[in-house]
């Protein structure tokens, strides 16, 4: 993990990262992911099932360097869609101290998950700076969508 093997007591390593790790095998038609502090949207027939990362990250000294991640596999076909993001736009605060956060990412997705990911991402970012008025953003903020075709 990171080359931090945990062989000297006093290091205290500040490198790390939150992140999903999705593979797609392509002869299988199925997908592995993986998440450290970060979860995968599905979305198969206008229903949408939400896949928990661990509650880790990778790296940093909160982390084993050993730590193993629950891995999930599932069957893909056409139309399924996977959402991947960083916690940066659920963190997100507005002027009223709340945060964006899960609940309003899949009411927004709930409504344009139909559309295309040009128009997607346009609504994102329109609901992001509705949302964030003149708050200032807090952390980068990386949305991906995948569509098996």
């Amino acid at each position: 993990m990171l080359k931090q093997d945990g062989r000297r007591r006093d290091f205290k390593p500040e490198t790390g990262f939150d992140g999903g790790i999705i593979l797609y095998n392509r002869k299988t038609k199925k997908c592995k992911f993986s998440g450290a502090k970060t979860g995968l949207y599905i979305f198969e027939n206008g229903h949408l099932e939400f896949l928990n990362g661990d509650r880790c990250s990778i790296g940093f000294g909160r982390t084993r360097y050993d730590q193993e991640f629950l891995e999930y596999e599932f069957a893909v076909s056409e139309g399924i869609k996977l959402y991947c993001l960083t916690d940066g736009l659920l963190d997100q605060m507005n002027s009223k101290n709340e945060v964006y956060g899960k609940k309003r990412f899949e009411d927004l997705l709930l409504n344009i998950h139909d559309l295309s990911f040009d128009k997607q991402k346009e609504l994102f970012f329109q609901d992001l700076l509705n949302f964030k008025g003149s708050r200032e953003q807090i952390d980068d903020i990386t949305v991906i969508g995948l569509e098996f075709i």
